[in-house]
């Protein structure tokens, strides 16, 4: 993520699985909050989890997806949600 703002910006991360339209899997952050630095930037990992069992086979097309939420704190980014 990358700020341009003169201010930081702290965001609150959750993370979800989007079953039931795909296999069995766990999304997870590295954190369950990042902070932009003024000017700055930063990252945040996301790991997806899934078992041999539920990947399927070589010659399927599989897929898994998630969704990363990232709520700014009150007053921040201009109190856009």
């Amino acid at each position: 993520m990358k700020n341009n703002g003169t201010s930081p910006i702290t965001f609150a991360a959750t993370a979800s699985g989007n079953a039931p339209f795909t296999r069995t899997h766990t999304l997870a952050l590295s954190a369950g909050s990042v902070t932009v630095p003024a000017g700055g930037s930063a990252t945040l990992d996301a790991t997806v989890t899934l078992t041999s069992a539920n990947a399927g086979t070589q010659t399927a097309f599989n897929e898994v997806a998630g969704v990363i939420t990232l709520t700014p704190g009150l007053g921040q980014n201009n109190d856009v949600t």
